[in-house]
């Protein structure tokens, strides 16, 4: 229960980073933290731990996608899963590293993309968001970044 609150608390934030109007409603909101726990839980599971300070959120409508940045060290298995509110049906992740090169990518119709990658050097990652299916505009996701 400790790691669902911890990212309630993370995941409340994308309630505060939309306008009122596309507010996501509290329901979305925890469902977007329950789903963030299990995959937390399961890579725990795994050996692996989470990684709180890179945990990132947002919104998206239906067909968009978001590009984040994440600091990824040398020698470390990372394991970045993304999570969605009730609306999401399908969202997607591509993982580049600083270069450009496309490393891992995942675009099995689902709501829960995980991609994976063991960095040969340190180095600032881009991470693409796609929302490739959301019922209702925008749909809100968190982005896990699990590491061992």
């Amino acid at each position: 229960m400790k790691n669902r609150s911890l990212l309630l608390s993370s995941v409340c934030s994308l309630a505060l980073l939309a306008p009122v109007s596309q507010a996501l409603a509290v329901d979305h909101v925890e469902v977007i933290a329950e789903q963030a726990a299990r995959v937390v839980t399961s890579g725990e599971r795994a050996g692996f731990t989470w990684s709180r300070s890179q945990t990132l959120t947002g919104t998206l409508p239906h067909g968009y996608e978001k590009n984040h940045r994440l600091n990824l060290r040398k020698g470390t298995t990372y394991k970045i899963a993304a999570v969605c509110d009730n609306d999401c049906r399908d969202l997607d992740l591509k993982l580049y590293d600083e270069n450009g090169n496309l490393i891992d990518k995942d675009f099995q119709s689902d709501d829960i993309p995980i991609v994976d990658v063991r960095p040969r050097r340190s180095a600032t990652f881009k991470v693409v968001v796609q929302m490739e299916s959301c019922r209702e505009d925008p749909c809100g996701y968190s982005v896990i970044v699990l590491k061992k």
